[in-house]
């Protein structure tokens, strides 16, 4: 009813990485939590297959290149890559999951290696933040590519948070006020 469908996207968000990353399967969650949840928590983990074989093609394709300089995706991949989702997804919750699960994997990217925290960042600044910004998740988006920013142009990123800690604005007179309140999570 009602009820499950305020508590369905709760408990598939909590459980969307159990089939990729644990024994439990996606009929063991069909079968404790219902249709609804597993259906879900399946998306999800289609969505993150996908990624995984696209990730996977990128790193081949670029195999003579070095590891710090993994290419991005060309606009038409970018758009193709969209499309794709988009038409995978019959449910606007399970993009709402894999965007919070990004969101959350972009924070810990610290974790990873250069290489592959750059390889992530293109990725999510080529995909993932405009379908944040097309399901009007503008917040998200937002957070998105100031995490990419950090990992994509650490020199400039770096300097911004210095003149933002200052507060100063750099520019034509503005006290820095929006800045800070958009860059607030990182000082």
């Amino acid at each position: 009813g009602g009820l499950s469908r305020l508590y369905a996207p709760v408990i598939a968000a909590v459980l969307h990485d159990c089939p990729d990353d644990t024994e439990v399967t996606a009929e063991m969650v069909r079968e404790r939590f219902g249709a609804e949840v597993a259906d879900l928590v399946e998306g999800v983990s289609r969505l993150s297959l996908v990624n995984q074989l696209l990730r996977r093609k990128r790193r081949l394709d670029a195999a003579g290149t070095s590891a710090d300089s993994l290419p991005g995706l060309s606009r038409e991949e970018e758009l193709e890559l969209r499309e794709l989702i988009l038409s995978m997804v019959d449910e606007p919750l399970i993009l709402v999951i894999k965007l919070a699960d990004r969101l959350h994997n972009m924070r810990t990217l610290h974790a990873l290696s250069p290489a592959k925290q750059r390889a992530i960042a293109l990725e999510t600044r080529s995909v993932w933040c405009s379908l944040a910004e097309r399901m009007g998740l503008f917040s998200v988006k937002a957070e998105l590519e100031d995490l990419c920013f950090a990992i994509l142009a650490p020199q400039q990123f770096g300097a911004l948070l210095t003149q933002l800690q200052r507060g100063g604005s750099g520019g034509g007179g503005s006290s820095g006020s929006s800045s800070r309140r958009r860059f607030g999570w990182l000082l």
